[in-house]
């Protein structure tokens, strides 16, 4: 679990996003949970990680998931949770299943696995298992920057 200052990746003003990877060893991936106070923050972290990606994620979006490729071989696969316009208890869970639906597709697509009527379980517990561990990144977040 990383919680970054983004003033030491030579960015315009001091923000702070918390990062960490999972690994999914069912599906052999990995992916990055990546949160922090607003998107503009996570936007410009994600891109001084991945000048090539140049994301275009608008300052209002509460949350975005995606693909990136780095290189030629390297594939990166982001949650971004934003905790701008977190009003209500239930707001933070909301858009990350949102986003954990969108990464359950982006996963069992790669994978070429189709859901069905009749094998939708896998991509239940998939979207079960993204859920939890965004949350643990999401809720350190949260108290971390209660400090």
């Amino acid at each position: 679990l990383y919680l970054i200052n983004l003033k030491s990746l030579n960015m315009e003003e001091k923000t702070t996003v918390m990062t960490q990877n999972f690994a999914l060893p069912l599906f052999h991936v990995n992916y990055d949970v990546i949160v922090g106070e607003n998107m503009k923050e996570i936007r410009e972290f994600v891109n001084s990680m991945c000048p090539n990606a140049n994301l275009k994620i608008n300052d209002t979006y509460g949350g975005y998931t995606c693909i990136l490729t780095h290189n030629e071989r390297e594939t990166s696969l982001y949650i971004m949770i934003s905790f701008d316009d977190i009003v209500k208890d239930n707001d933070l869970l909301r858009r990350v299943t949102h986003e954990c639906t969108h990464m359950s597709w982006y996963i069992l697509d790669a994978l070429g696995i189709e859901i069905n009527v009749d094998n939708h379980e896998m991509q239940a517990y998939l979207i079960e298992e993204l859920v939890d561990k965004v949350m643990t990144v999401a809720n350190k977040f949260n108290f971390e920057s209660l400090k």
